[in-house]
């Protein structure tokens, strides 16, 4: 399997400079394999836009499939499960957009998940996954093997 890793964070340095240059350079690779999986990385190093929320917008505006939140853990829970009541952590394997907001849940940017509610370009839903990004779990997801993957749904 091929995949194209987009990481414009450490390359653009203003949102200006990504349109004139990383843009056109993505529209030349899609028109070319149409196929190929893309997957951003990374922001545009503009305070007051997190990564989350720029892979978001750039989710949408290309219609992409899924959207993978980088995450220090294998999903979602109710508290830190590497802090001090860790052991009483409860895993979600699906949470809702409605519910990170309603009990303030540090899984994504707030605004990011706002933006994933809305229908892409082509009108489909990106479906979110939150989960360990290695190397294996991202194949994992690529490849259609997800079932047996730790992760939470973002629905």
């Amino acid at each position: 399997m091929s995949i194209f890793v987009y990481d414009y964070d450490h390359n653009a340095p203003t949102v200006e400079y990504y349109r004139e240059t990383h843009e056109r350079m993505f529209k030349i690779i899609r028109e070319a394999n149409p196929d190929l999986p893309i997957i951003y990385a990374g922001g545009v190093g503009e305070p007051g836009h997190s990564t989350d929320y720029v892979c978001a917008v750039k989710s949408l505006e290309h219609s992409c499939d899924i959207y993978f939140a980088k995450f220090g853990c294998d999903g979602v829970y109710d508290r830190d499960p590497n802090g001090k009541d860790g052991a009483n952590a409860v895993f979600y394997p699906e949470v809702s957009f409605a519910r990170i907001e309603a009990e303030g849940l540090k899984v994504i940017d707030l605004e990011a998940a706002q933006l994933l509610q809305k229908p892409a370009s082509d009108g489909e839903l990106c479906r979110g996954y939150i989960f360990a990004l290695t190397a294996e779990n991202i194949s994992a997801m690529l490849c259609g093997k997800a079932d047996d993957l730790r992760k939470t749904v973002l629905a």
